[in-house]
């Protein structure tokens, strides 16, 4: 009986033990993953800003080219019409 009341405890010390590197690897784990995603979601949010950054500026400046080249068109027609006048 004392024999088997002394090994009772290292048997509960050892499944604590065990209970307790099994919860922080969980945690460790989840906080990993965790990370992971926040890392990936917010590459994802800066792609997108970037891609609708540079497209807002592709039409800026695909509008402001089409506006300079009319300026530009009608300049040429004005500086013709002048000259066949």
């Amino acid at each position: 009986m004392s024999k088997l009341g002394c090994s009772s405890p290292s048997i509960i010390t050892i499944i604590t033990i065990i209970t307790i590197i099994t919860i922080i690897t969980i945690i460790t784990i989840i906080t990993i993953i965790t990370i992971i995603t926040i890392i990936i979601i917010t590459s994802f949010i800066i792609v997108t800003i970037i891609i609708i950054a540079k497209t807002v500026i592709f039409v800026i400046i695909t509008i402001t080219a089409g506006y300079n080249c009319i300026i530009i068109i009608i300049v040429i027609l004005t500086i013709c019409i002048i000259n066949l006048g």
